[in-house]
C-alpha cells in the first residue's frame, strides 16, 4: 500500500452520507455496505505503479465511479461518490476546479452509463488543480484524522449546497 496516500475510513464515509442526507435528503441505510467496504479496501491498490500525482486521480476517479455504479446506499449514492472523492483529492493535494453544472452533468452521465470508469478518471485529471495535502495522517496507518475529516466535510458540503440541492431533485423526480 502507497504510505503517502491517505484514505478515509468506513466510519467516516458513514458520517460523510449521513451528513448529506441531513443537508439535501435522501434515504438512509445501505443496500450494500459490503459493495462499499470493498470499494474502500480496493482503492488502496489501485495505481500504485503510477506516480503519486497520477495515483490520487486513479484512485479519486474509483471511488467516485464505483459508488455511483455499485449503489451501495439506498439513498445519495452520486452526492456522496462525488463528495468522498472530493474529500480524498483534497487529503491528497488536489483541489476540485470544475463548475457546479458539469460536476452534475457528469454524475448523470455516470449513473446513466454514458461515461465509463476511464471517462471518469480522464474529467478527473482535467478538473484536479494541485494544491497543498490537508488536515493530518490519523496515528492508525495513512487514514485521515477524524477531526480534519469532519472539519473538511463540513467545509465542502457548505461549499456544494447547491450541487447537493440539485442532485437531491433528481433523485425525488426519479421516483
Amino acid at each position: 500500500m502507497d504510505q503517502q496516500i491517505r484514505y478515509p475510513t468506513s466510519g467516516q464515509v458513514d458520517r460523510l452520507h449521513a451528513r448529506i442526507l441531513e443537508v439535501s435528503t435522501g434515504k438512509p441505510g445501505y443496500l450494500s455496505r459490503s459493495s462499499l467496504e470493498y470499494v474502500l479496501e480496493t482503492v488502496k491498490h489501485i495505481g500504485m505503479n503510477l506516480d503519486p500525482g497520477q495515483s490520487v486521480i486513479r484512485r479519486a476517479a474509483f471511488l467516485l465511479y464505483n459508488i455511483v455504479r455499485q449503489h451501495p446506499f439506498a439513498g445519495g449514492n452520486k452526492r456522496t461518490a462525488y463528495e468522498l472523492a472530493k474529500l480524498f483529492t483534497n487529503f491528497n493535494g488536489y483541489t476540485v476546479k470544475s463548475t457546479t453544472d458539469a460536476i452534475y452533468r457528469m454524475l448523470l452521465d455516470v449513473e446513466a452509463v454514458k461515461l465509463s470508469a476511464k471517462m471518469v478518471e480522464k474529467w478527473m485529471e482535467a478538473n484536479l488543480a494541485k494544491s497543498g495535502p490537508g488536515g493530518k495522517k490519523s496515528s492508525i496507518s495513512n487514514e485521515v484524522d477524524d477531526r480534519d475529516f469532519d472539519e473538511a466535510m463540513t467545509r465542502t458540503l457548505a461549499d456544494d449546497k447547491e450541487l447537493l440541492e440539485m442532485l437531491s431533485k433528481v433523485s425525488k423526480a426519479a421516483k
